[in-house]
């Protein structure tokens, strides 16, 4: 396999990835009613995904944005609408446990 057929395999595997996880996500954001170890660990974990989303096109040489502004265009772009909805779904989750952990009186889960 040539470099680019082994980056362009990189990206479909965490793309792949973040389909399956859009459901943990899902649930997730659901019951992220309170600060606990397990939603740290998922907030950390749907922000290393969106940093290895990231640093992966950066490391390609493929621009993130025009990537999906080719996808929002119907045109050929490396992103997928299901992983496009995956990232979405995390960054709600993301969004609401933020927002709960920086409220006032909010515990600190201690790092695992």
């Amino acid at each position: 396999m040539g470099n680019l057929t082994v980056n362009k395999f990189k990206i479909l595997l965490i793309l792949n990835q973040l389909y399956y996880t859009k459901f943990v996500f899902s649930a997730a954001y659901e019951e992220a009613d309170q600060v606990s170890k397990t939603n740290d660990q998922l907030l950390n974990f749907a922000s290393y995904q969106v940093h290895a989303i990231k640093t992966t096109y950066d490391t390609l040489g493929i621009n993130l944005s025009e990537d999906l502004k080719a996808l929002s265009e119907g045109k050929k772009s490396v992103m997928t609408l299901n992983a496009l909805d995956a990232l979405c779904v995390s960054n709600k989750f993301i969004g609401k446990y933020s927002a709960l952990k920086l409220k006032p009186g909010s515990k600190i889960s201690p790092d695992v």
